[in-house]
């Protein structure tokens, strides 16, 4: 029977990461550095999926900012609106 994973890493409902270490099998000194290099390298892949969607987001608002705006204020709605 294979062993089931003792850490999961969900990204948007879904997994997207597990540590398969059959950690029954090590002893407990051991356990601890498995456990603590696997939550580092989640914590480093996550940062980075992070800036990177950051970055994509900050270029998605750098066109929407350089967008013509339909009443001609900078900055205003690019769709018919009016003022109030």
């Amino acid at each position: 029977m294979p062993s089931l994973p003792a850490f999961v890493t969900l990204q948007n409902r879904r997994v997207s990461s597990l540590l398969r270490e059959p950690l029954a099998e090590l002893r407990e000194h051991v356990i601890g550095d498995v456990v603590g290099q696997w939550l580092e390298g989640e914590r480093v892949r996550l940062m980075a999926a992070r800036q990177r969607k950051d970055e994509s987001d900050d270029d998605d608002d750098d066109v929407d900012n350089t967008s013509k705006s339909y009443c001609g204020r900078p900055g205003c709605k690019p769709y018919w609106h009016e003022h109030r």
